[in-house]
């Protein structure tokens, strides 16, 4: 127990109160029969007059005033907020006497008034930056072209390598191609123009579509007015405007 050796004075007010406190002293029994000289006895620096000191048993709650009967009063979250001991913080709201504090949805939400609002800008923002990412990862790593051949769609490396072998068929006669997947080292041979071409015009269907979904997303985003809107998970976003192609685990 703790027993808190106070100046028997009233005081209407936190700042008076805190003041009055002389000394604390804490003691292993619950109770002392209220014989407070064993917690604060004569002779001791801070000793208890019965006239002039009263004593609260129990740890302190601040802040608190003391009432003309020399009891505690320890003030609840609305009055610690009327009087100035207190302001409400991000994400709180007074409920009766208490303060409640509401967790925020999610990222971009910013605390207005009451409420947590979505900052939608910020939120455009994040989803573009997604779009970005996500078309770039699909680009690295392609489709898998006849469902197992992973053929990779990087604009700067192998749709010119693909425009580039495709002239040696016409320029060379009887060529034999071996072209080298990203899942197939060995490597599959091409025999004729035509095959190549199926993988050519399914790169370039592909590659299209991801840029197609690209420019559709960022529409709709830009479109948005309300925060259901904007609840886009991109990647499965663009799992369904490719839905004609078998995408690399």
């Amino acid at each position: 127990m703790i027993y808190n050796l106070f100046k028997k004075e009233a005081a209407p007010t936190w700042q008076e109160a805190k003041l009055k406190l002389i000394t604390s002293q804490s003691f292993d029994e619950n109770r002392i029969g209220k014989k407070y000289d064993k917690a604060f006895p004569p002779g001791y620096k801070y000793a208890y007059d019965e006239k002039n000191h009263f004593v609260y048993e129990g740890d302190l709650t601040e802040p608190y005033i003391i009432q003309s009967d020399f009891t505690l009063y320890f003030l609840n979250d609305r009055e610690q907020i009327e009087k100035g001991y207190r302001v409400l913080r991000i994400g709180e709201i007074l409920e009766e006497d208490k303060i409640k504090t509401i967790p925020s949805p999610g990222m971009f939400y910013e605390w207005e008034g009451m409420e947590w609002v979505l900052n939608i800008e910020a939120k455009r923002r994040s989803l573009f930056s997604e779009i970005e990412i996500e078309k770039g990862k699909l680009l690295e790593n392609g489709f898998l072209w006849k469902g197992e051949y992973q053929q990779r769609c990087r604009a700067e490396k192998d749709l010119p390598y693909i425009r580039e072998t495709l002239e040696n068929f016409d320029l060379i006669p009887n060529y034999s191609l071996k072209w080298y997947f990203s899942n197939l080292p060995e490597g599959y041979s091409f025999s004729n123009k035509e095959e190549f071409l199926e993988l050519r015009n399914n790169g370039m269907i592909f590659t299209g579509e991801v840029f197609k979904m690209e420019s559709e997303l960022k529409f709709k985003i830009n479109s948005a007015i309300t925060s259901e809107d904007l609840t886009l998970n991109i990647k499965e976003e663009y799992k369904k405007g490719l839905v004609g192609f078998i995408l690399p685990e």
